[in-house]
């Protein structure tokens, strides 16, 4: 499960002041949740907030938008998503910005991986 939700975090250090969409995308979870996924986004803040309230299994990654970022650590961990999402055998996927990620959609296109794409 991939949640594409608040670039201001990556602005502003993993900190951010749009917080309402939290409950809402938590439901998005719940309700769309299988057996075997894995949580990644790009929103420290709704991680944290998932691993209170959910049992769905995450990472504890460092977060960075390629091409943004020059921290080893945040770039060594948004490869190993890529390269996690890229075995997946299916994607699903929230984006507050756009339809859909860049990030997963040309996983999803190179990869040949079906793409589900999630509502709130």
């Amino acid at each position: 499960m991939h949640y594409r939700l608040n670039d201001d975090e990556f602005k502003n250090n993993g900190s951010t002041k749009d917080t309402d969409y939290l409950n809402k995308v938590n439901y998005s979870i719940k309700s769309n949740k299988e057996k075997n996924d894995v949580l990644i986004s790009d929103s420290l803040s709704f991680k944290q907030h998932v691993f209170l309230n959910n049992n769905i299994f995450m990472f504890d990654t460092k977060l960075c938008h390629l091409g943004l970022s020059t921290d080893y650590y945040a770039i060594r961990d948004t490869l190993f998503e890529f390269f996690l999402v890229s075995y997946s055998s299916k994607i699903k996927t929230y984006c507050k910005i756009h339809l859909v990620s860049g990030f997963v959609k040309w996983i999803s296109k190179i990869y040949d991986i079906p793409i589900q794409i999630l509502s709130d």
